[in-house]
Formats: structure tokens, C-alpha cells, sequence
């Protein structure tokens, strides 16, 4: 194999990686305000900062080797942000279902700076090699210190279970309506909905309102 394929999928390498960072950044600054935990938002918090330094180190690699980065960061980024912002959406007990996320996406970066690591070894790039072990050691460790929060995640996902379930039983719109006919065909077959601005619209088992 020749020398410039090497340098080119070094440069492959390093754009993943790249484009890894600037995601978990964007998630990074999202996890600690929904962590439900204040030892789980710091240990995100402090890795945010990593994650910070991550992110320029390797832009600064990628700039000082003459990769196009004009597009890519915006791009990864804004994903990354509504990748997370859908993410704590959808997921009520989001404590848990974090953890379990951000650990995930760690192993993946980890994996990520292995592969390059060992590229730039190939290459003979002691700077980029020595780069990602630094950083995939710090990924290692985030992955650590997350499995060794997993029963704050745990006792966090069940506090927040407690007061949506205690919201539910005390709000009124919560209460199922008391049964009646549908409203345009008079069979019936109806069945109530989810209630819309505290009103309850029927529906017929065979006619939409």
C-alpha cells in the first residue's frame, strides 16, 4: 500500500473522529440540565470541557493538514443537537436512558481513536498516534466513571418516574371521560382519546370525528 493511501485514510480518521467530537459536544451540553442527578450532571459537566479540547485538538490536526472542515462542523453539529434534543423528547425516565446513551457513544469514540491510532501508526505519525491515545484514554475513563454511576442513574430514572406518575393521578385531564355514544352515528363502538387542551374528543371504532 502506498504512502498517500495511508495519509488519506489517516485524514479519513481524523474527519470521524472530528465529526464524532462536535456531536458529543452538542450532547455534552445538553446532559448535565437532564441528568436528574447532581453527581451525574457533574461528571457530565466535566466532561464537557473535555470534549471541548477533544474537539479543537483535532480540528487543529485536520486544519494543519489541509482538510476542508468549512462544513463539517456546522453540519455534525447542528445533528448532533437534535439528535439529543429528540432524545430527552421521547424519553421520559431520561436519567437512566442517558447514562445508557452517553455510555454507548463513549465505547464508540473509543473505538473511533483506536482505529486511528493505529492508522497514524501505519502512516508514521508519532503526533496523530500520540494524540488519539490520549484521547481515547480519556473516553475510557468517561466510560468508567459511568458505569460507576449506573445506580444514581438507576435511583434518578425512578425519582423522576414518581413525580410524572403523581403529576398524571393529579391532574384532571387524566381522568378517563364517562361513556357515551358516538356523536355521529350514535353507535356504540366509540372509544375516548388523548385528552387536547382539556377537552375529550370520542371517536367511533368505524367513523372519525
Amino acid at each position: 500500500m502506498s504512502q498517500r493511501t495511508i495519509n488519506e485514510q489517516l485524514i479519513k480518521f481524523l474527519t470521524d473522529v472530528h465529526s464524532i467530537e462536535v456531536q458529543a459536544l452538542a450532547q455534552m451540553e445538553r446532559a448535565p440540565d437532564i441528568a436528574g442527578d447532581a453527581e451525574l450532571a457533574r461528571i457530565f459537566a466535566e466532561h464537557l470541557d473535555e470534549t471541548r479540547w477533544h474537539e479543537r485538538l483535532v480540528l487543529e490536526v485536520l486544519t494543519q493538514r489541509g482538510a476542508d472542515t468549512s462544513t463539517l462542523k456546522d453540519l455534525t453539529g447542528r445533528v448532533g443537537a437534535w439528535a439529543m434534543i429528540a432524545f430527552a423528547r421521547l424519553n421520559p425516565d431520561t436519567p437512566g436512558k442517558l447514562v445508557a446513551h452517553a455510555f454507548s457513544y463513549e465505547h464508540m469514540e473509543l473505538a473511533a481513536y483506536g482505529l486511528l491510532q493505529r492508522a497514524a501508526g501505519r502512516a508514521a505519525d508519532p503526533v496523530i498516534e500520540a494524540l488519539a491515545q490520549r484521547i481515547g484514554d480519556e473516553e475510557q475513563a468517561m466510560g468508567r466513571r459511568l458505569a460507576a454511576a449506573f445506580d444514581q442513574a438507576v435511583d434518578a430514572s425512578l425519582r423522576v418516574k414518581a413525580r410524572l406518575t403523581s403529576a398524571l393521578r393529579s391532574s384532571p385531564t387524566s381522568r378517563m371521560p364517562t361513556l357515551s355514544r358516538c356523536r355521529r352515528c350514535s353507535c356504540s363502538r366509540w372509544r375516548p382519546e388523548l385528552p387536547v387542551r382539556s377537552r375529550w374528543r370520542r371517536r367511533c371504532a368505524t367513523t372519525s370525528l
